[in-house]
């Protein structure tokens, strides 16, 4: 299409004056908006167009134009041939010698005026609701620190207003103050307060720097922004509540050496909380039921599992049932169940929740209590026993000891009452340990100065030890001294050495030392974390078989043979050392000997 026909076909009202100010041409849109024929416009002047009152106005306006490359607009009244006159707006534009001037009529500058007042408002819309969208997708995203999510906050503002370069914003939450750079209060203002439930307030507030105005829009987007605000930090709070109860549900859990076990009836899914995975050292998620068969005692296993299947099936409920769980590294844990069954219509069970009791330690403690009542009632027969027999063996040993003065060394009889005072003086012996044992001796503590004690002793150990062993001391001077009863102590000291020569059944060394140990070393023992004293006999026998360390301080219980020991020797160290605040500590391996120490509180200097 030729530049003609793009003239003639224009929807504009065009026309073309010459130099000397006379129309050169026209086209057919300003034929229709002035009513009058072509022949009778070409040649005519230009301000003929217009009402006698506004020529000299297009005159000059075209004289200007003539003259300057831009020219503003010029509104004037336009003949319309019979009809009423109608207002333009001309705009021109300069082609070499000639003028080409726009008739563009009020009603159409107006729409476009219009339209571009609503392109303006548009755009206004679009920063506005990107500015939302901005916010929106920042507080769904849910990530970051606040401080971050109120820094992008404030960053979001600014963008959204009508002038953007003049504008600053700020976001105050409790004692948060977050702003954009130069931020001030000025007459030029918008704020929104919001209020959380948690008592939490804060306001949001943008400020042009300049003399400028708001629209409604605006405060709208402050208003949407501050609800939004208020909603993420109320899910914070929830969380942080939330995250807050988990964590006092989990210590408590943790503290009670508890955990929660369920089983997904439908599905055949059991999961177990983390305190029961790692109390039990199996996975959280612990596979079906038939992965739990494997890891309960095979004699609770048929009781426990029906009870389970009668629960399913309404049959029976699941509180305070208790069974035995398998250890990871071998044995097996006593656990105490109660559960609660979750049915729906009709009864159906769907999930089973059970919450569970590690009650190895108090079965421990229960077990040790009925020991330790059974070892008290022991002892109450043993110190009656043993107290009568004192009286019994005291004639004796007097009697023999008569005896043996008004006799001979070549007498017949003599070798038999010496062997009668060498019985009686073991069975007053024994009846010594019971005495012991029970805690009926008197005692008469005083400072003991362990490694004088033991040097003391050493002529004695060294006839015990009837070449059967060789004795070795490597005992600490400054040990440090402990309160306890000295007689006591030597029999700790004597009942040791007698039970470290008796393992040593082909020869060797049995090593008695004595040192001193702060409180973390003693604690590492067993010990109270406190100073101590530690008396350690070491022997190179053939150690403890598996099974008999747990029991070697029973009384009465002795690995010699029959009439070779009474089984109370070790009974009373434990009891000496338990009456005097102290510990026992073994070490020993198969092969490789034994080594018993006795720690027992050492006296500040």
């Amino acid at each position: 299409m030729d530049e003609r026909v793009l003239f003639d076909e224009a929807p504009v009202a065009l026309l073309v004056v010459g130099a000397d100010g006379h129309i050169t041409r026209c086209n057919r849109a300003l034929l229709t908006l002035t009513g009058r024929a072509e022949p009778e416009l070409l040649g005519a002047p230009f301000e003929a167009l217009f009402l006698p009152e506004h020529a000299d106005a297009a005159r000059a306006w075209r004289v200007a134009a003539h003259a300057a490359p831009v020219t503003e607009p010029l509104e004037v009244a336009c003949r319309a041939g019979e009809g009423e006159p109608s207002w333009v707006r001309l705009t021109a534009s300069a082609d070499r010698d000639a003028l080409v001037v726009w008739l563009v009529e009020r009603e159409a500058a107006s729409a476009a005026a219009t339209r571009r007042e609503l392109g303006q408002r548009l755009g206004e819309r679009v920063k506005e609701l990107t500015a939302l969208h901005g916010v929106a997708r920042l507080l769904l995203g849910g990530g970051g620190h606040l401080d971050q999510t109120l820094d992008a906050v404030v960053a979001l503002l600014p963008p959204a207003m009508q002038f953007p370069a003049l504008a600053t914003a700020a976001v105050r939450c409790g004692a948060r103050l977050h702003a954009s750079a130069g931020h001030r209060a000025t007459p030029w203002m918008l704020s929104a307060d919001f209020a959380c439930a948690d008592g939490t307030a804060g306001r949001i507030e943008v400020a042009y720097q300049e003399e400028r105005g708001f629209l409604p829009e605006e405060q709208a987007v402050l208003d949407s922004t501050a609800e939004m605000l208020r909603g993420e930090l109320e899910r914070r709070s929830a969380e942080a509540r939330l995250l807050q109860a988990h964590e006092r549900f989990d210590l408590a859990l943790d503290t009670a050496q508890m955990g929660v076990w369920e089983w997904d009836v439908e599905h055949d899914q059991v999961r177990w909380s983390h305190q029961l995975s790692r109390m039990c050292g199996l996975d959280h998620d612990a596979g079906g039921m038939g992965a739990q068969r494997a890891l309960v005692h095979p004699d609770d296993r048929d009781r426990l599992f029906e009870r389970l299947r009668r629960a399913a099936d309404g049959a029976d409920d699941l509180q305070h049932l208790e069974f035995r769980f398998a250890r990871p590294g071998g044995g097996w844990r006593s656990m105490l169940a109660s559960a609660r069954i979750v049915r729906e219509p009709p009864a159906r069970a769907t999930r089973i929740i059970a919450a569970l009791l590690d009650v190895s330690e108090r079965r421990a403690l229960e077990d040790g209590l009925r020991q330790a009542q059974k070892v008290e009632a022991l002892g109450q027969v043993a110190s009656g026993v043993a107290h009568d027999f004192n009286n019994l063996f005291a004639v004796l040993l007097s009697g023999s000891e008569l005896l043996l003065g008004g006799m001979r060394p070549d007498d017949p009889r003599y070798e038999l009452v010496k062997d009668m005072r060498t019985a009686s003086e073991s069975a007053h012996g024994l009846a010594t340990q019971l005495l012991a044992f029970s805690r009926k001796a008197a005692y008469s503590p005083a400072a003991v100065d362990v490694s004088a004690l033991v040097h003391k002793l050493r002529p004695l150990l060294v006839r015990i030890a009837q070449h059967q062993v060789e004795l070795r001391l490597e005992v600490a001077p400054g040990a440090g001294m402990v309160w306890a009863d000295p007689a006591q102590v030597e029999q700790v000291v004597l009942n040791l050495f007698v039970n470290a020569r008796d393992a040593s059944r082909e020869g060797g060394v049995v090593t008695i030392s004595t040192a001193a140990l702060d409180g973390p070393a003693a604690s590492r023992w067993g010990a109270r974390p406190e100073p101590h004293v530690v008396l350690a006999v070491e022997d190179c026998g053939p150690g403890l078989a598996p099974g008999i360390r747990e029991r070697i301080f029973e009384p009465f219980f002795t690995t010699k043979e029959p009439g070779k020991g009474t089984g109370l020797g070790l009974a009373v160290v434990a009891s000496v050392a338990r009456h005097w605040q102290g510990h026992v500590q073994v070490d020993s391996e198969p092969g490789r000997g034994c080594c018993f120490r006795v720690l027992l509180p050492r006296l500040p200097d």
